[in-house]
């Protein structure tokens, strides 16, 4: 998990890892993906640091915390909570990878907004086979909850790569970010 630009920058310097990986594979459609992911991350640093988002975050921010089983975590966001979850299901010959995002909020609902996206990545070991499933909300604000999902399955093989993510980011009336990744590798 990271918070802040701090956290989508190590974000983005492990997808810009993946991507080197990925040109000397010759993987072009991961590679189009891991450029969209790119993008998406670069986008949001900038709108972070155009908006003061890069400064401290205050010492009374509650440190995140494991709230269930391996791969998921809760913290206080922008008035309310995010949830994020990913699980790995694995069957005899396959494998699938979900990356839930939840939001929620007590009334009255403060004037503020944020966007989540989601993330979810399945391939095979030899790049043979892979599935992908992106997610990303408009402007949430002003209701009490709000979920979304991503999912990826692979098969046929006996040891799938699952990798998900997820963000959300304040966008009016709240300058934090937060990214949280899980993978099986």
């Amino acid at each position: 998990m990271g918070r802040g630009v701090e956290g989508f920058e190590f974000a983005l310097r492990n997808a810009r890892q993946q991507q080197t990986q990925l040109k000397a594979m010759r993987m072009e459609k991961e590679l189009a993906s891991n450029a969209e992911r790119i993008r998406y991350l670069e986008g949001h640093i900038a709108q972070a640091l155009a908006s003061g988002a890069h400064a401290p975050l205050p010492t009374t921010t509650p440190a995140l915390s494991n709230v269930g089983p391996s791969g998921s975590t809760s913290s206080a966001f922008c008035a309310g909570t995010i949830t994020f979850n990913i699980t790995f299901d694995y069957g005899m010959v396959d494998g699938a990878v979900t990356t839930h995002a939840e939001w929620s909020e007590f009334g009255p609902h403060a004037e503020m907004t944020r966007n989540i996206h989601t993330y979810a990545y399945a391939w095979t070991p030899d790049h043979s086979s892979y599935q992908e499933d992106s997610d990303s909300s408009g402007p949430i604000g002003g209701t009490c909850c709000y979920f979304q999902e991503s999912f990826a399955a692979v098969g046929v093989t006996f040891s799938p790569k699952l990798y998900g993510s997820a963000y959300i980011v304040g966008t009016s009336g709240c300058n934090d970010m937060l990214f949280y990744e899980d993978s099986n590798y």
